[in-house]
């Protein structure tokens, strides 16, 4: 099984974006069906998530499961300082760090 977790954020605190969560609809619509329409990735669709704390306890969830492939699609918000990236709810507060992905993707039982 192959399973992907699409997020897409319009809705900042400050700064608010148009067109995220159109452009994840659209990432996500593409990866559930190949071109002959059989079915590819089982999609989770999150948008407009509010707090720091909830996006990493969605993506370590998401990551948590079982699997043979997993997908992290994110449209938002980020931020770069000189010990890494980040990725952005809407409070627009701190972020999951590239880092912190990196670790929960590495520790997942997923194969790839």
């Amino acid at each position: 099984m192959r399973k992907a977790l699409v997020i897409g954020i319009n809705k900042y605190d400050q700064n608010p974006l148009k067109f995220c969560i159109n452009d994840a609809k659209c990432v996500g619509e593409i990866l559930e069906k190949n071109g002959s329409g059989s079915p590819n990735f089982e999609v989770v669709f999150k948008y407009d998530i509010k707090t720091s704390a909830e996006l990493l306890s969605i993506i370590i969830s998401f990551f948590s499961g079982q699997c043979d492939t997993a997908l992290l699609y994110f449209a938002g918000h980020g931020y770069f300082t000189n010990i890494g990236g980040y990725i952005l709810s809407t409070d627009l507060q701190m972020g999951v760090s590239m880092n912190e992905l990196l670790t929960i993707t590495n520790q997942s039982p997923i194969t790839n």
